[in-house]
């Protein structure tokens, strides 16, 4: 196990605490996709290629995953906005591990979540082809995470991001109908990519995922 003083995002992955309780998977023939999972290697905290396969043939029937950005494996060099791309290229590659079927039946990484900034305007159009192309057609969409901290020291604990990413006009907020609406017509106007922050209705109830709320009906009355 790699060791360092450094902060850490995560705890490190404890695999004898983790052996000491083994449960039986509910359901072993049902189909699964795991819609949400990471791969890093960071000081004390590595969770790679054959650590997913391993989780992913460990009772249940997963046949499928998607991976979500987490700020890895960037490209050490080239311009900032382009550095995303080295994330992307490494995914996809352990997604052509997997579908050799030697580790297994599952497909890892089938769908990629990567990171684009649309701060840079225009240019974010040319970015997002080169992250399909480079994804091998896996690429399903970005997700840009807006935590942020004025102490340096505690910036490990964020998206790294910066501050107000937000903010800038480049993003926009929904939360009802009436302003989807109007941030849909305004973004289409501007002719440049936008990013729709699209605020679930709290009173549809937990996620559809929670067993007790499948496919939660709104509250709100509609018109």
């Amino acid at each position: 196990m790699q060791s360092s003083s450094a902060p850490q995002r995560h705890l490190p992955i404890r695999k004898d605490w983790l052996a000491a309780t083994q449960e039986p998977a509910l359901e072993p023939d049902r189909p699964i996709i795991d819609p949400h999972h990471h791969l890093w290697d960071r000081p004390g905290n590595r969770y790679l290629f054959h650590d997913l396969m391993e989780d992913l043939n460990s009772g249940h029937n997963i046949r499928a995953t998607v991976f979500l950005e987490c700020r890895e494996m960037y490209r050490a060099e080239g311009p900032p906005e382009l550095r995303s791309l080295g994330e992307t290229q490494f995914v996809a590659g352990v997604s052509a591990m997997s579908e050799s079927g030697k580790y297994g039946p599952a497909h890892a990484c089938a769908g990629i979540i990567g990171n684009v900034d649309f701060r840079v305007g225009s240019r974010a159009k040319g970015i997002l082809e080169q992250h399909v192309i480079l994804s091998g057609g896996r690429f399903r969409g970005i997700r840009n995470g807006a935590t942020w901290h004025a102490d340096p020291s505690l910036r490990v604990f964020t998206s790294g991001s910066g501050e107000g990413l937000y903010v800038d006009r480049a993003w926009r907020d929904a939360t009802s109908p009436d302003e989807l609406r109007r941030a849909v017509n305004a973004a289409m106007d501007s002719g440049k990519p936008t990013l729709i922050n699209a605020v679930l209705d709290p009173a549809a109830g937990s996620e559809s995922g929670r067993i007790g709320n499948l496919n939660p009906q709104s509250k709100l009355k509609k018109k």
